[in-house]
């Protein structure tokens, strides 16, 4: 009984991908052995509700339908079937619609395509292609972790091109010291990612960097918005603080400018249809490009090394850093002295500083001088001359770049203070106080209310759709009926939710049990106001084999994080650059809730676009 419902699925994914009545028989005969008449072919289809009335075009429309429809029952029954061989890691996997000599594999390089030249074909071809290839990676997966030297090897590929590609970071061990140095972590291979999500992301980028920057221009929203937060968290006052201080001063600079991501993951609805959601947006000391920038030639390789080639294509190369750098360098250009330097504002554990080099090189490279300093070096050497530029070792700085600054322990009442003169100066700073307080999880909260959006884009309906459609449920803790609300919901069902404190840098977050002991703690006073609540993500899942200093090589159920990097700068009332610069993933085991790369949780991961 099994056997004739895998292949009356066959049927269905041959009729769903374009087939004909007599090549859905033939395939069926030829590749799997089962031999029926063409009326008992159609008596099955109209069982299941197929007609032929359904034309390519409306099939190759709704990729989420595709996604779920075609993609899953394929690769399900496939690894039923198909009884994948060892002899797989050696084939060459081209895929230019004609035979294969993939022998085990054969159909599925072999099927008659009716794909035509119009563009809906066109798109369901590719969806097709795509399809194949994550069913190629997991198999070959599959058989690596059962042959252990050629792992192995792989392995050791992998990471030593790598080192020769400079993918590499400082130890935790040795992190002030270049002596020491280890691969940067990242996955064997690149993991899928639905075409349709990432495209998502991308396309509402540009959106989100004016909305941060708009959000950073209404003092009356920050004020209100943050009101009860302020009121919690020691750390968000202090920021606000010198916020309000800077405020009354009044602004001394007209030039303002954004390095930020935002990050997602694709969520897998009970309905099991997948939806792009936010996790959130990083307005301060936004990491993912840098070393991390050649880490697709490695998965290219990686590709090519076990027969991918036409899968390796898929792969794509970023100039992320360039392109992030160049919004540094406007800023600077902007400001207009050309003996003038950008400030790296670092920390005293420097495990990052070969990624900072990247952009560093890039700034030199147009000729703009860079300094590295701390805020302790702030504090002792830095002053403000009666025009409020701001020097350091008698250096005049044109841009301030927080690469530090955004946790509670990064900062002394030294460090408040030079964070203070630092704000008040007339350089530019990336962020300025009003944006690093843009990116806070309370502001993310509410802009999720109904309403709020509109605020910022009066008239934009569809911008305001764009950026709503990637929200997940957000839920505030301040007192009150609405809070009291979400509080009996967190306590009735954790499992549900994510509970986030107004912090950045992984690893803060608490899930499940501790969302109760924390919200038993609270749930009576105005500490809860530090918190929101968030819908929890379920991920859609893959498998690969992550790679990381003393991490055993296992074949591990993973998720994927992507994130969208994006620039602005403006000056006075201009925007003079807004751009999407790129994209980064991050991927981790399923096991762990949080994340964070420098924590030892997450890896640098590729998109294989499917």
């Amino acid at each position: 009984m099994e056997r004739i419902q895998v292949w009356e699925q066959f049927v269905e994914f041959y009729f769903e991908i374009g087939l004909k009545y007599r090549d859905i028989k033939s395939v069926l005969g030829s590749k799997h052995g089962f031999y029926l008449s063409e009326r008992h072919l159609k008596r099955i289809l109209n069982k299941r509700g197929y007609s032929r009335g359904k034309t390519y075009s409306e099939l190759a429309t709704n990729e989420t339908q595709k996604f779920l429809g075609i993609s899953q029952k394929f690769l399900g029954i496939s690894q039923k079937f198909l009884g994948i061989s060892q002899k797989f890691l050696g084939i060459s996997q081209s895929f230019s619609g004609s035979r294969k000599v993939s022998r085990d594999y054969d159909f599925i390089f072999f099927l008659p395509c009716p794909f035509g030249g119009s563009v809906h074909n066109a798109q369901l071809f590719t969806f097709y292609q795509g399809r194949l290839t994550m069913m190629a990676t997991k198999a070959i997966l599959q058989q690596l972790i059962k042959n252990p030297d050629k792992l192995n090897d792989l392995v050791n590929e992998a990471k030593e091109l790598a080192f020769q590609l400079g993918i590499v970071l400082r130890t935790l061990e040795t992190p002030n010291s270049s002596e020491v140095v280890t691969y940067l972590p990242f996955t064997l291979f690149p993991s899928p990612v639905p075409k349709a999500a990432l495209l998502q992301a991308l396309a509402v980028q540009t959106h989100f960097n004016t909305l941060v920057d708009k959000i950073s221009q209404d003092p009356d929203f920050l004020g209100e918005a943050l009101d009860r937060t302020i009121q919690a968290d020691d750390f968000t006052a202090k920021l606000f603080g010198i916020y309000k201080t800077v405020q009354q001063e009044g602004r001394t600079q007209s030039i303002v400018m954004g390095l930020i991501r935002s990050d997602y993951m694709v969520d897998q609805r009970e309905d099991g249809t997948p939806s792009l959601r936010q996790i959130e947006i990083n307005t301060i000391a936004a990491g993912g490009f840098g070393v991390s920038d050649q880490l697709p030639v490695v998965h290219r390789h990686m590709l090519k090394s076990v027969g991918l080639l036409e899968e390796s294509k898929r792969i794509q190369d970023q100039s992320r850093t360039r392109e992030m750098t160049a919004a540094l360098a406007k800023a600077w250009e902007l400001y207009g002295q050309q003996r003038a330097v950008i400030l790296f504002l670092v920390e005293d554990m420097q495990i990052s500083k070969l990624t900072h080099r990247y952009i560093e090189k890039e700034l030199w490279k147009r000729n703009i001088p860079v300094i590295r300093r701390k805020f302790d070096d702030v504090s002792r050497k830095g002053s403000l001359d009666g025009d409020k530029r701001l020097f350091i070792d008698g250096v005049e700085v044109a841009v301030v770049y927080y690469r530090y600054g955004y946790m509670p322990d990064n900062y002394t009442e030294q460090s408040w203070d030079a964070r203070l003169l630092m704000e008040r100066s007339l350089a530019v700073k990336c962020p300025d106080i009003s944006t690093h307080l843009a990116g806070t999880k309370k502001i993310q909260q509410v802009l999720a209310k109904p309403g709020v959006l509109e605020k910022f884009f009066p008239e934009q309906p569809e911008v305001m759709e764009q950026i709503r459609a990637t929200f997940a449920g957000l839920y505030t803790l301040d007192m009150g009926p609405e809070g009291d609300q979400t509080v009996a919901k967190a306590l009735t069902s954790p499992e549900k939710f994510v509970l986030k404190p107004q912090r950045e840098g992984g690893g803060n977050n608490y899930f499940g049990e501790d969302i109760v002991q924390v919200l038993q703690a609270v749930k009576g006073d105005k500490r809860r106001a530090a918190y929101i609540l968030m819908d929890r993500i379920q991920p859609r899942t893959e498998q690969n084999i992550l790679l990381r200093k003393d991490l055993p090589l296992k074949l591990t159920s993973v998720c994927c994080e992507i994130g969208v990097l994006g620039a602005y700068v403006r000056h006075g009332g201009e925007m003079v650059l807004n751009e999407v610069t790129g994209h980064i993933l991050r991927t981790k085991s399923i096991k762990n809730n949080d994340a964070g790369i420098i924590g030892g949780v997450t890896v640098f991961d590729n998109p294989l676009i499917i």
